[in-house]
């Protein structure tokens, strides 16, 4: 095995470095026929270097697994109030594991929602190399990991530790589900705040696991931890100063996060310990907020002490250090991107900042204010947007600012107010939770945080839209990074009971963003979610309402819930006639939306009918190369196809496709739609060399683009194989048609309509190649009530889709 440099602090990278926020080593080995890694050392770096104390917990968490002899995956959980150290801890019991090098995969993900849950086993899968092949679904390559998890080896049992951090009581039900269920040699670490969580998570597969509850550190404890983040030691301190370091401690409640604050504060501040002490014991820092969140008196008394004074001091940095603060304080606290707030900032029009100096307004504005001039009328009342370029003014040009911006961050690190995430430079920062809601509190009184609010909101907002097309998967690692601020501002903005159009319409964008990467049911719970809010601030007949229904069908459709979809398509058209839009582009496309849904239904005059009217109203108000218009028209083409006009089809998809090919780019998902169908119509015509091309050539960039389990891809790896069988290519077909329906029973559900296809078309495989029986086997498993070979057959032609 290669050397790994290993500390108790930090991992080292091995040569692999695309998980930048953790340290991993890549050794490599094979593991059920794929390039697996035999090493995988995933922790963050975010362990203090002041960490002291906790040997009895660290003691026991060691004994627990070591002792323990469960069928399923040890778990232990630690629980207790805000700024106590269970990260701190979790870190350094994982940091230790990997010191002594005694397992040989060590994980870490946030367990704050279920969407980081879900990324973290998709960082897992892509860790130890799972699949062989890029572009898996993150849903997919959740089951995925938790399977690898699960297996215990042929051989030797794999021993693993997996980490979760700060599990929310909205989690637990997700992430028991989620959770690994056997494998006796794994480990689960998990950190939560409340008992009941702790206990609930600790209980698994009728066994009841550990759970243990820190407590907050004795003064002793508590005093070393202080000395040490002070840069001081018990040699370097006279008696009185030790007390006084006692008084300081004792004021915050020994709260380790809180500790380590105020060693912080005094060892960037000139004063000595004992003007400290008298800081910190002042009614100031000693006032207590209502901060109204269920915390006790002591969890309220010593995080505020502690952060107080730091507070007190940004007046002494760079202009808009405070402000930034305000902005962070309501974004997604696990993950806040630098390069997010610039971006955001950068599009705040501010007329005063961004004018000419030089440029005659400006002078006379200036003039005016030097000689005093205030004319007789009112000022004009001031705008929201007024408002927002006053406030945020500062925070901009700090942003701009290429020594200003790290000397604030600088502060704020060692203020203990943030962190970064991958160490010195990196762009990401992280900050407790607890300190995200003291900065609420303590930054802002209650106006204030509706207006910062609308502010994160609208910074948030610009750099979501500054984005690509969410249909571009170049643009998805992008998208990526904003779903857990949009999910944390809808939260506090729904606490407070704000309306913000702008963060509406992000939450809407991010559904889109769901639906093309092909996490269809997080795409539909959110569209509803959107819809019920537009619905009541915008009215059912709004545009942006309409769109929403018409995302919502969409995703509706490609699951296979044709009812649901074709209801709500109806509804949209029928909005569009009410409002005296016969000719709306939108209308145009939720017709042929509609005579999708009729077509899957087998509904083909009503199909025909409705596409027929949607071609038309295009031919007299679309660009003929419009990309709506060429998809009609392809669109069209494939009901021709499936009714038997051939020819008609062929025509009008050549002229489709050669429009396509001309406006489009080269891996365009219509154009790639549009080769899809045309590819249909030549297996109608039994021209199977040229409809066999054009769906390789679209499965290879779909594959590309998109990942092998893409339900497009997916789609296209079936049309390839109807195109096998209808040739009679059996084997090739049978090949792939197995790993099709493999694909599609994870990623759909096994009545899923794409599934169904899959296994009309190996039902008929095997029976004209004379294998009913072997083909019996594997259906009586898949479907309840079959009890025969015929019953098999009945079944699938009951539900039969034409190929």
């Amino acid at each position: 095995m290669a050397d790994v440099d290993i500390s108790a602090r930090n991992v080292s990278v091995g040569s692999n470095s695309n998980f930048h926020q953790g340290n991993n080593y890549h050794g490599s080995v094979t593991i059920h026929g794929t390039n697996a890694v035999s090493n995988v050392y995933y922790v963050p770096d975010l362990l203090s270097r002041y960490f002291t104390a906790r040997h009895k917990e660290l003691e026991k968490i060691d004994r627990i697994y070591h002792t323990s002899n469960y069928k399923s995956p040890t778990r232990c959980v630690l629980y207790g109030m805000p700024g106590l150290g269970k990260t701190q801890l979790a870190l350094k019991y994982a940091n230790l594991v990997v010191e002594k090098q005694e397992i040989p995969y060590v994980f870490w993900m946030s367990a704050a929602s279920v969407d980081k849950v879900t990324s973290g086993f998709s960082e897992l899968y892509d860790l130890v190399r799972l699949g062989g092949h890029a572009g898996v679904l993150p849903s997919e390559k959740c089951t995925l990991a938790r399977a690898w998890l699960e297996d215990s080896g042929s051989e030797t049992r794999r021993s693993w530790l997996l980490v979760l951090d700060n599990a929310d009581k909205d989690i637990v039900r997700n992430l028991k589900e989620i959770l690994p269920r056997s494998n006796g040699n794994g480990r689960i670490l998990i950190t939560t705040r409340t008992e009941h969580v702790a206990r609930s998570l600790a209980f698994a597969f009728n066994e009841e696991h550990h759970h243990i509850f820190l407590e907050p550190f004795g003064v002793d404890n508590a005093v070393n931890l202080f000395l040490c983040a002070a840069g001081s030691s018990h040699d370097q301190v006279s008696s009185d100063e030790l007390e006084a370091v006692q008084g300081i401690v004792k004021s915050i409640g020994s709260l380790p996060l809180a500790v380590n604050q105020a060693a912080s504060y005094t060892k960037n501040s000139p004063s000595d310990f004992k003007r400290v002490l008298e800081t910190y014991q002042s009614e100031q820092v000693g006032k207590i907020l209502d901060l109204d969140d269920g915390m006790s008196l002591y969890e309220e008394k010593s995080p505020i002490a502690a952060f107080t004074p730091a507070l007190s001091q940004l007046e002494q940095c760079p202009p808009g250090t405070k402000d930034l603060l305000r902005i962070m304080a309501f974004l997604d606290p696990e993950s806040i991107s630098i390069d997010i707030l610039i971006t955001g900032f950068s599009k705040i029009v501010d007329p005063e900042a961004d004018a000419n100096p030089s440029s005659g307004r400006v002078r006379w504005r200036k003039l005016k204010q030097k000689i005093g001039f205030h004319p007789e009328s009112k000022p004009a009342k001031q705008t929201a947007e007024d408002t927002a370029t006053d406030d945020l003014r500062h925070a901009r040009e700090l942003l701009r600012d290429s020594i200003g911006l790290p000397n604030a961050l600088k502060y704020l690190q060692h203020s203990s107010l943030v962190t970064r995430k991958g160490g010195s430079g990196a762009k990401t920062l992280w900050i407790h939770d607890l300190v995200s809601l003291l900065l609420q509190k303590k930054l802002m009184n209650e106006s204030e945080r509706r207006r910062w609010l609308q502010h994160a909101i609208r910074i948030t907002c610009n750099a979501l839209h500054d984005i690509g097309s969410v249909r571009s998967s170049e643009c998805w690692a992008e998208f990526e990074t904003f779903v857990g601020h949009v999910d944390v501002l809808r939260r506090h903005a729904e606490a407070q009971g704000a309306e913000s159009m702008e963060l509406l319409s992000a939450a809407h964008r991010i559904a889109q963003y769901f639906y093309y990467l092909g996490r269809y049911n997080e795409a539909i719970a959110l569209h509803e979610q959107v819809l019920c809010q537009q619905r009541h601030y915008l009215g059912a007949d709004h545009e942006m309402t309409l769109t929403s229904m018409q995302d919502l069908a969409s995703a509706f459709y490609i699951l296979g819930r044709l009812e649901e979809a074709e209801k709500l398509q109806i509804q949209v058209l029928g909005a569009y006639e009410r409002v005296s839009r016969p000719k709306h582009h939108n209308k145009i496309h939720n017709m042929d939306k509609l005579a999708l849904t009729y077509l899957a239904k087998q509904q083909w005059k009503a199909a025909e009918k409705l596409q027929l009217q949607a071609f038309t109203i295009g031919q007299e108000t679309l660009v003929p190369d419009s990309t709506l218009m060429l998809r009609i028209t392809a669109d069209l083409a494939y009901t021709y196809a499936k009714t038997g006009r051939l020819e008609e089809a062929e025509k009008l998809q050549l002229h489709a496709l050669e429009m396509g090919q001309r406006v489009l780019p080269a891996g365009d998902p219509d154009l790639l739609w549009i080769m899809r169908r045309l590819a249909t119509t030549y297996r109608g015509l039994k021209q199977w060399q040229k409809a066999e091309q054009l769906d390789l050539q679209a499965l290879e960039t779909e594959k590309r683009t998109m990942g092998t389990e893409h339900p497009q891809t997916l789609r296209c790896m079936h049309e390839l194989a109807c195109i096998y069988y209808a040739s009679k290519r059996w084997e090739e077909a049978e090949r792939l048609g197995i790993q099709t329906l493999e694909l599609e029973r994870r990623v759909f559900r096994t009545e899923h309509l794409d599934t169904t296809m899959s296994l009309n078309s190996l039902a008929f495989i095997y029976e004209v190649t004379g294998r009913l029986d072997e083909g019996y086997v594997l259906w009586k498993m898949l479907f309840e009530g079959i009890q025969t070979p015929w019953d098999l057959i009945i079944h699938i032609r009951k539900r039969l889709l034409l190929i």
